[in-house]
Formats: C-alpha cells, structure tokens, sequence
C-alpha cells in the first residue's frame, strides 16, 4: 500500500488550462498584453484594443479567477506599459492622445480605490518601456529624436530626470522587454548598432549614476520585432532569450555572469516545436518560464543548471485558447495566470488560467 502511494505520488500532473475571458465583438478587454500582481491572489493587466467608442482598459482577476474591467480610458486612449511600483499604484504610458491638450500621455491607477489619474509627458519625450524599481520609482526609455534616447527617472507628474543619454557609440537601445534593474540599482539592457535589419549588438550596463558600460558582445540578431525579454535572476545573473538565436536560428535561452562570457543555456529545436521566445521570467522555484510566438503557441521552462528546456503548456492548434506573446504571473500555487494578444474566437486575444 505504501509503495502505491508512493508511486502515485510521482506521476505527472497534466497541465489544465481555463479560459477567464475572450473578447466579445465590440466589447472591452481586445489585446491584453500586460498583467502584473498585487498582492492577495489579485491581478491587473492592461489591454490595448481601441474603437472608435472605446479605449484601452485596466482589468482585474480577482483570487476566484473572475474577470472585470477596472478603468476604461476614453477613445483615442492607447496603452504600452503597465507597471506596479513598491507604493501599490499601477503607472503606465498611454501612447499619444489627440485634442486639446494631445500628447503622450501617463497614467496611474490605485487598485486599493479606484482612483485614476494622468498627465501628460514633457514635450519632445516620446515614452518608451517602463520599469518599476527597487526604490519605489519607475525609469523607462525615453526616445528625444531620430535615434536620440535617454534613461531617465519618471515621476507621477509625468516630469523626467536624465539617468543617462546615450551617444552614438553607445548604439540605439532596444526598447522592448530588454531594460530591467537590477537590486542594486544598476540597469542592464541590450543595445544594437542599427534601428532596422540584422545587427550586431552587445549587453550594456548602466550604474546608478549614470555610468555606461558595454558587457559583452551579442551574436547579430533581427532587430525587427525582437522580444529579446531580460531578467536579473535571484542567483545574480542577466538572462534573455533571441528569437532567432542558437544553432537552429529558432531561439535560445542566454546568461550572462558578471565578469564573464554569454552562455547558451537551451536551444530551440529545429522544427515541429517551440521556437522564437518571446517572454521571460524568474519563477520562485529558480526555473525560467516563458512563452513563444509560433501557432500554436507553448509555455515552456529552462532549468538554469541542467539546462533543460521543458514544454508545460502547448496551445491548441487553431489558436482558440490564445495565441502568444504572452505575459504570464505566477500565482502562490505555482499556477499561471496570463493574458494572450492574439487568439480567441475573434483573434484579439484571451485571459487565461494554466494550473499545474
């Protein structure tokens, strides 16, 4: 009897996938691309669809798994960022609004009372990805003209102050996913030689005070549309993922230790499975997670010390359940919650449940 259970006690759970919300035609929530946690099993995210009656919105999923739209911005109101700061307020960018007082805009939400807030960005400073970080701030990549970018601290006014400006020797930085901080203070991101094509490119450093420093050199990679998501690990290393790196040209999982070298730590396949990662985050239990951009889309995980690279979730084949990117949170049970951008009934996107 105990040698049953013990065997029972090993096998593999299949993972279980709950669809939360899928756009209605016309309705809000189309495109969520950002979900972020905040604490108690409740989670935001930020979906990015727009009409000509309807802007983007924040969304809630409650502990129960329900779905409800939380603020709903006015036509012509986009979103791209969404962030939670050490304060509990969520702050993001919300492209540029036309009208009077038209701009780039930012906005802050308060989950704990439902108050809105948003300001318009210096004049000149177009908003790029936000971090939030240790300190309580939030710093994004602020482009100032053609190839012209600059680090810099944003406040809740909307109000900048320079980090860093980069040179040209510096190289344009990519202004995705590839900019975190690391608990120091220090950034780290990857920067590239050209806006377009495939260029070579290296991983920077930038100290908290400004200080810039290139860290090693990046096999040449496609520049268009590149996830390249970074990560400052618990175990003190950067790690990012190349769409189209590795020996196959279908993606790869780097790290890069200070002092060091890069290291490929897993390899997409050739065919017929995961490629191009395009999300990328730390789990509790020290493994990487992430997901892909083919269809049908998979959530996968890297062992950062066997480097293996495991498939959790594979999506089905005609895209019902979502197609990804996909930004997915770990939940206190080690399930996911995660939003789809594409994908669903109507192609704009779901919100969903993986449990393992």
């Amino acid at each position: 009897m105990l040698a049953a259970v013990a065997l029972a006690s090993t096998a593999t759970r299949e993972p279980r996938f709950k669809l939360i919300y899928e756009t209605q035609l016309n309705g809000p929530g189309g495109t969520p691309t950002r979900l972020v946690a905040t604490g108690a099993g409740v989670y935001y995210g930020l979906a990015v669809a727009q009409s000509r009656t309807r802007g983007a919105s924040v969304f809630r999923i409650s502990a129960s798994g329900s779905y409800e739209t939380a603020h709903a911005f006015p036509p012509s109101f986009s979103g791209f960022s969404l962030v939670r700061l050490a304060s509990g307020l969520l702050f993001g960018d919300g492209g540029f609004v036309q009208g009077a007082d038209r701009g780039y805009r930012y906005f802050s939400f308060d989950p704990a009372t439902g108050a809105y807030q948003e300001c318009l960005a210096e004049p000149g400073k177009v908003p790029g990805a936000l971090i939030a970080s240790p300190d309580g701030g939030v710093f994004g990549l602020t482009a100032t003209g053609l190839q012209q970018f600059t680090l810099s601290r944003i406040l809740l006014d909307g109000k900048t102050t320079t980090v860093h400006k980069f040179t040209e020797a510096e190289g344009i930085p990519y202004r995705g996913e590839t900019l975190n901080v690391a608990p120091d203070g220090a950034f780290y991101g990857i920067a590239s030689s050209r806006a377009s094509g495939v260029s070579k490119g290296w991983l920077f450093r930038i100290s908290p005070a400004g200080d810039y420093e290139k860290l090693t050199a990046i096999e040449p990679f496609a520049t268009a549309g590149l996830a390249a998501p970074l990560i400052v690990a618990r175990d003190g290393a950067i790690y990012f993922a190349l769409a189209q790196g590795g020996a196959n040209r279908t993606g790869s999982v780097v790290r890069y230790r200070p002092g060091g070298s890069l290291e490929a730590i897993a390899e997409f396949p050739p065919k017929g499975g995961m490629s191009r990662p395009a999300t990328l985050f730390e789990g509790r239990d020290g493994l990487l997670y992430g997901s892909d951009d083919r269809i049908p889309s998979s959530v996968f995980s890297v062992n950062t010390k066997t480097h293996r690279l495991k498939e959790l979730f594979a999506f089905d084949d005609e895209a019902q359940q979502g197609q990804c990117p996909c930004a997915l949170v770990e939940a206190a049970d080690g399930s996911f919650f995660g939003v789809a951008a594409g994908g669903g009934k109507i192609g704009t996107g779901t919100v969903f449940h993986i449990s393992r």
